[in-house]
């Protein structure tokens, strides 16, 4: 079994990739490429790592006014909202004594794929938003790789453990009835509208991140 290599703390990433070279030909294993340098720690210790993922569709919903007694009425929409079923994960785990060059942080990126107002084009302020209907997911998974924590007496605090969870919510209510050129839909109020979604993730497995999310 080959000795560790001891590895200082330094600013320098060369350095770090360099150390991380020579216990690949030391040990045969080849460094992962997937980890990209965002921290100056590195060495053989306990490390955590977190990963997460969503995904989920959508569709909109029209909410109906009570009709009154007058003969011949019809409900009218008093307000629209889209109707969310997502899926949520998460993986929590502590890896023992094991060798990682970098503390890492990636964000998880999302594509959100509208459709139902085809008048909206890339090039109007109108685009951006949710639309009628769609679905969003995740082309990148949001992962964290740091060394673990522990107590004074050197137990681990970091949660271990996967969740995965179905789960419905409301989001971007908006007056009247929808229309793809109200202005209640754009890409300004897509971050609201997502954020929503992100924190009821969070709500049914706690260690999301929707900090950690880009789209």
């Amino acid at each position: 079994m080959p000795e560790p290599i001891p590895v200082a703390p330094t600013d320098d990433a060369d350095q770090i990739n360099v150390v991380a070279q020579q216990l690949a030909e030391q040990t045969g294993l080849l460094p992962s490429a997937a980890l990209s340098l965002t921290g100056t720690v590195s060495g053989i210790g306990d490390w955590y790592i977190h990963t997460q993922d969503i995904e989920g569709m959508y569709e909109t919903r029209q909410w109906n006014k009570d009709c009154d007694a007058t003969v011949g009425t019809t409900p009218s929409v008093e307000f629209n909202y889209k109707q969310v079923r997502a899926y949520v994960t998460t993986s929590d785990k502590v890896l023992r004594n094991v060798y990682f060059s970098s503390v890492t942080q990636e964000a998880q990126v999302m594509e959100i794929l509208g459709s139902g107002c085809s008048s909206v084009t890339g090039s109007t302020t109108l685009s951006g938003g949710f639309q009628t209907k769609g679905r969003f997911f995740t082309t990148r998974m949001g992962t964290i790789t740091r060394p673990a924590r522990k107590n004074a007496a050197g137990a681990l605090l970091d949660p271990s453990g996967t969740c995965t969870e179905w789960f419905n919510v409301d989001i971007a209510h908006a007056p009247d009835a929808h229309s793809c050129d109200s202005g209640y839909d754009t890409f300004k109020t897509r971050p609201n509208d997502m954020g929503q979604i992100l924190q009821e993730a969070a709500k049914q497995c706690p260690t999301f991140d929707p900090a950690l999310v880009t789209y």
